[in-house]
Order: C-alpha cells, then structure tokens, then sequence
C-alpha cells in the first residue's frame, strides 16, 4: 500500500511541475525514492520584423509580402498645361488613370516573382472648353482618332507581365512583351491603314512600353530606401539626365519625415534648377528659360512595405524671349503635373 502512495504522490508532482513549467527527474539509493524538480524555459516565437523596421533608429526596408496575395497600384497623373504670348492665354489639361495589380507568386532567396496584371486606363483631355475621353471600361469612342488610341488601350489591358523584385524594392526584369506588342501590332493593323503611320505607333508603343521604360517608371514607387537605411530626418538625392549632354538635369531629394501609426511618410523636394540659354544671330537675341519645382509626399505601409498613397507635384516654367534690340516678344509655358498613386 505505501508503495501504491508514493507511486501515485510522485505522479501528482510530476502533473504539478508540468504546470509550472517545471521537469522532474527521479533518483533511487537503496530504498529511498528522491523527485528533483527543475526550472524549463517557455516557448520563446522568433519575432517577425515589419517590413519596415528600425535598428538604433536607422529604418531599412524588407518587403514582407503575401503569396497570393494581389496588392494594388493604381497610377493617376494629371497635366495642367497653359501658354501665354502678350495678353493671350490657352490653356489644355490632359489626364490618365492606369489600373494594375502586383500579385505575389513566390519568394525564394529574397527575390519576389509577381504577376503585374493591367486591368484598366482611362485618358481625358480638355482644351478650350472640349472635353474628350476614352476609357477601356467603356465603349468604343466614334471619334476615329479616338478610336485608335481605345483599341490599342483595349489591347494592353487583361495582359500580365512577369516581374522579378528583390526584398529591398530593386526590379530586378519583366518578361512577357512579346505577346502583348503582337496584340498592339493587331490592334493597330484594324485601326489605321497607312503603313508608315502604323509603323510610328508601334514604334512609339514599344519605346513607352518596355523593360528599362517600366523599371525606371516603377524605381521611385517602390525602391524608396537606400541600403544603409534612414533616420527620421534623414534625406537622400538622386538625379536624372534630361538631355542628352547631360546639361540640363533634374534632382529629387527624399526625406524620412516620420513613422508612426503604421505608416512611414517620405517627403519629397527637389525640380530641375534654373537654367538660362541667350543666343544671337542677325541681329536678334534669343533667351530661353526653364525651371522646375517638385514637392509631395509618400506613404508606406510599415507592415508589408507596399504603397498606400502618394501625391507628388511637379511645376515647370519656360520662357522664351525674342528681341532686336527695339521690340521684344515673350512666350510663357507652364506646365502643372500632378502623380498620384493609390488615391
């Protein structure tokens, strides 16, 4: 019977130690039955960093994205364009509206495979009081130059392009042109029957349409963060060729400006600085101006990394003046163009 006791005794202590998060190991000398109770450590997860994480206050970027999971991107620019010579003004606003998904097919070796599905895009433009559209989600325009422009809209869209990004935001290549600019070319071929003109609009589609085209268009969306991260406050700069001599030159400068409440904001400051060009010839002196001023903001999700807004405004002046020394003419171009992703 004291055997059956200390039996049952030794088991409710190993039950009370398993409570505790405790072992317990028994040790027998002759007739003596000793239970030694030792402390375990709990369970402890790995910590899943955000996508978005800071280290000694320096924040880097790793995307951390679902597979299968469809994240959207949806592109509105709006370009707000007038010109002034003497005491006249016309004035033109042109807009566009891209639709697309990037959808997650696998991850290996911190590089993404995603699904870059076109679903939509809508143009509108206005000048002097006209407003014209074509909108692939409608019917097609009666206007015959419209017509163009929706078939080969209609053409893109439902197609996918496979895109390779690494953890850090890099695109890395798109795959898949081939199939869509042979539905471009057929699109094309139905709409416009001069050889010549349908040569220059493929052309023309191919150079907007394009691996490097679309890496540089994706590069200030979602490669945000340099390598070695940033502190609040902290800024970067990257500049841009817009000649091809390299004279005139556009600069974006980048800032970290918070990360709270699950969004990280990255301001947005730069343009193209004043450059002034004065030529002579016959007696007539040319001056030519151009100036551009940027500004916005971006908004990420700290979790994933991806894009949950952004608005950015670019602002550009040129000015052109004619003058022989006894009159003078002026021409004005200013062109307002606003970027929006996510609105």
């Amino acid at each position: 019977m004291k055997k059956v006791l200390a039996f049952a005794a030794i088991s409710l202590s190993l039950i009370a130690c398993k409570k505790e998060g405790k072992t317990t190991k028994t040790k027998t000398e002759g007739n003596k039955t000793e239970t030694i109770a030792t402390e375990t450590s709990p369970e402890v997860k790995a910590e899943v960093k955000p996508a978005i994480s800071d280290s000694a206050g320096v924040y880097t970027l790793k995307y951390k994205l679902e597979k299968g999971k469809a994240y959207p991107f949806v592109l509105s620019q709006k370009d707000v364009q007038s010109m002034t010579m003497g005491d006249k003004t016309q004035s033109n606003t042109n807009e566009t509206t891209d639709d697309m998904t990037f959808t997650v097919t696998n991850f290996d070796k911190g590089v993404y495979d995603m699904d870059v599905h076109f679903i939509s895009k809508k143009q509108t433009g206005s000048v002097q009081g006209q407003t014209l559209s074509v909108d692939t989600n409608g019917a097609e325009p009666k206007n015959e130059n419209l017509k163009i422009f929706w078939k080969v809209n209609k053409a893109l869209m439902g197609n996918t392009l496979k895109m390779k990004m690494s953890e850090t935001g890099k695109i890395i290549s798109f795959e898949g042109f081939e199939p869509i600019y042979a539905k471009v070319n057929t699109a094309v071929n139905s709409a416009v029957k001069d050889a010549n003109q349908r040569k220059a609009l493929n052309e023309g589609f191919k150079q907007g349409f394009n691996q490097e085209a679309l890496k540089a268009q994706f590069k200030t969306n979602i490669n945000l963060f340099p390598e070695k991260g940033l502190k609040v406050g902290q800024s970067f700069t990257e500049s841009a060729n817009l000649s091809p001599d390299g004279k005139l030159k556009s600069s974006t400068t980048f800032t970290l400006a918070k990360v709270e409440n699950g969004i990280a904001e990255i301001t947005v400051t730069g343009g193209i600085p004043k450059k002034t060009d004065k030529q002579s010839q016959n007696g007539v002196t040319q001056t030519v101006s151009l100036q551009g001023i940027q500004n916005g903001s971006l908004k990420l999700d700290t979790q994933t990394g991806w894009m949950k807004s952004s608005a950015l405004t670019m602002t550009s002046t040129q000015s052109q003046t004619l003058s022989d020394g006894k009159q003078t003419q002026s021409a004005t171009q200013k062109n307002v163009s606003t970027t929006k992703i996510n609105p």
